[in-house]
């Protein structure tokens, strides 16, 4: 982990200011907000940025590479990283001494972290900001109960449907993160299940796969298909 000196390029200020947490908020607002309140730190491909017992009161957002949310030593993937991806959001204010999952740098990674006295401040200056963050948290509870469906799913369909909504929260098109090896391993579906799950998907018209991105064509048609 290295620490760096404050110079977001426009293409970095535009990927924040697109992110759930500032959205509406205006650019010139928010660089102003960043250089006065941001820590940005690159992360090693490989190399752990948080984990249950090494952590830090402040939540990242993800500016360049990905990196993979893990339990039981990456034997089990929670969730994927991408620019533009928060993580730290449910935790920030809490009393926990544990933080409950590793993030590890998939890539090469750059990150900005504002700690919980920096996003005190920004809330006061930018209430809109504040709201953002409790849509954002109702989000994750939502992302929870997607989670939850997943592991209780009967299907490889359903398991598929509900993983590629959940990422659509981030937006769509959906960049893998993770090898479709990987993602089968996550979603405990073998390969063969993971693609012709996805082959099914494509042949019905709601998804378009081109190696790892994934675009959902029919939003609502694949919501009515994992309650139908």
């Amino acid at each position: 982990m290295k620490s760096e000196n404050i110079c977001l390029t426009v293409e970095q200020l535009q990927l924040a200011a697109q992110s759930p947490i500032f959205q509406s908020v205006p650019l010139e607002t928010l660089h102003r907000l960043m250089e006065q309140e941001v820590q940005l730190r690159s992360f090693d491909r490989g190399e752990i940025i948080y984990s249950p017992n090494h952590f830090e009161e402040s939540i990242g957002l993800f500016l360049e590479g990905s990196a993979v949310a893990e339990k039981g030593r990456g034997s089990v993937i929670l969730n994927t990283f991408q620019p533009g991806s928060w993580f730290g959001v449910a935790s920030l204010f809490s009393h926990s001494k544990h933080y409950v999952t590793t993030v590890r740098a998939q890539t090469d990674c750059l990150v900005a972290f504002f700690s919980g006295e920096a996003m005190t401040r920004i809330f006061t200056e930018e209430p809109r900001v504040s709201l953002n963050y409790i849509s954002f948290l109702a989000s994750r509870i939502h992302f929870l109960n997607r989670k939850i469906d997943k592991f209780t799913a009967v299907s490889a369909e359903e398991k598929v449907v509900l993983y590629l909504l959940e990422q659509a929260e981030s937006g769509n098109p959906i960049r893998l993160g993770i090898s479709y090896a990987k993602l089968a391993d996550m979603l405990n579906l073998g390969r063969s299940s993971l693609y012709r799950a996805m082959d099914a998907l494509e042949q019905a018209g709601l998804l378009k796969k081109e190696g790892k991105i994934l675009t959902i064509l029919d939003m609502d048609a694949l919501e009515e298909w994992i309650r139908s």
